[in-house]
């Protein structure tokens, strides 16, 4: 059995944790986000060969905001916040390839973000690709969460959330108690919640 230690339930959110200089947190973050900014890129028709350049700006983009991320009285969730400034920089990099039109300022760029963000629609009225985006981030956060946590942990959260099962079959399959079983359910849902909900 792995020596990992059983997941802490009570992880700050990884927002918070950036905005006070966490840099462990911004590279969690980092991480969780790639896959979606190749997405959104993909979408676009943004070459292959461009898509870093493009991810490396978002990044950047990304660093010099997100302090003021929530304060600006607005709800804005982080999701479509970034794809604002992703789609804003891919839109950037067009008209730069496409002409000598100067591009978005970062003070029009900030204005702009803020704004589009806060009228992305909900999940009354979601957006083509929606579904895949939450899609791409869980599969991330999920490899986040799996490296961290002993083997069991993170078998007996499958088995009882995605397979179905109850806690006393788990624990027979695990050889551990119904309770262990349902107390590791519990911390990595918890996690899941505390780290990553806002981000989702």
């Amino acid at each position: 059995m792995s020596s990992k230690p059983l997941i802490s339930p009570t992880s700050p959110s990884l927002i918070l944790r950036v905005q006070h200089g966490d840099q462990t947190a911004w590279m969690r973050v980092e991480a969780l986000y790639r896959p979606l900014l190749r997405y959104w890129c993909d979408r676009r028709n943004v070459a292959d060969n461009d898509t870093e350049d493009i991810i490396q700006d978002v990044l950047v983009a990304v660093h010099r905001y997100i302090a003021d991320f929530t304060k600006h009285g607005d709800k804005v969730s982080f999701r479509p916040w970034l794809r604002t400034i992703t789609h804003s920089k891919i839109a950037d990099f067009y008209r730069k390839s496409k002409s000598n039109d100067t591009p978005m300022s970062e003070t029009s760029l900030e204005h702009h973000l803020f704004k589009s963000a806060k009228n992305q629609p909900d999940e009354a009225g979601k957006t083509d690709g929606e579904e895949t985006e939450k899609q791409i981030l869980y599969r991330q956060i999920f490899e986040l969460i799996q490296s961290e946590v002993n083997a069991n942990t993170w078998e007996a959260f499958l088995l009882t959330t995605l397979g179905g099962e109850d806690s006393v079959s788990v624990a027979a399959k695990l050889g551990i108690t119904p309770a262990a079983v349902r107390k590791a359910k519990s911390n990595v849902k918890k996690r899941i919640t505390n780290e990553f909900d806002n981000l989702i």
